[in-house]
């Protein structure tokens, strides 16, 4: 009869001595000094008292171990942003997010919590469940110009490239007119652009918010 998925003992020097007992003609295993074990299955063996071959897997029944259960991957416990946090400067600049974030960009204004109403402002990006928050920065730290052209920044996926040369159009035409919420800039359509240059890159530009926050637009 074929054996079925035994686990076999390896990295020892034990072997696996088949005992008869004659009381209740149960065979049973015993394995000296092999603490490791593999799923590799074994030849058929014989029962010595009977030289009648059987299957290991009928008579043995061996437990899984809380060790050797399953422990979930990252990827199966993160499964994607929640939100991006931005910083503007005085608060006095808040409300120029909606002019910027909202209209320009079409993203969705949400409540904040009450007790924080003036000093955040939320937006829904699309129907991803994902979020951009933007929140009063500290003086001393996100004011200053340093801060301003610092190039760290959230990316922001578009659907499609005729959808990424529209948006990038229309942040560059409120760049160039100014007024509430205006970028402080954007790459110009039709150009290189401001970001790293290679193949590995997929078509995208790069703008700076009414508060100098970098921003990516990629496919």
């Amino acid at each position: 009869m074929a054996s079925r998925g035994f686990l076999m003992p390896r990295g020892g020097t034990g072997e696996v001595t088949p005992q008869c007992d004659s009381s209740t003609s149960n065979v049973k295993r015993q394995a000296v000094a092999g603490d490791l074990y593999s799923t590799s299955p074994p030849s058929p063996i014989s029962n010595p008292a009977t030289e009648i071959p059987f299957d290991f897997n009928s008579v043995f029944n061996f437990e899984i171990t809380a060790s050797q259960e399953t422990t979930p991957t990252t990827s199966e416990m993160i499964t994607g942003l929640h939100h991006v946090r931005q910083h503007p400067r005085p608060p006095s600049t808040l409300p120029l997010a909606h002019h910027f974030y909202s209209t320009t960009l079409s993203l969705t204004p949400i409540p904040v919590p009450s007790a924080q109403v003036g000093t955040l402002a939320w937006f829904n990006i699309s129907d991803s469940g994902q979020q951009l928050h933007i929140a009063i920065g500290r003086p001393e730290i996100d004011f200053t110009e340093e801060a301003r052209n610092a190039s760290r920044h959230p990316c922001f996926k578009v659907e499609n490239a005729e959808k990424l040369r529209e948006l990038q159009e229309r942040v560059w035409e409120h760049y160039k007119r100014g007024g509430e919420g205006a970028p402080m800039g954007c790459d110009e359509p039709g150009t290189v652009g401001s970001g790293a240059q290679g193949v590995e890159y997929p078509k995208r530009f790069f703008a700076r918010d009414f508060a100098g926050n970098r921003l990516e637009f990629s496919l």
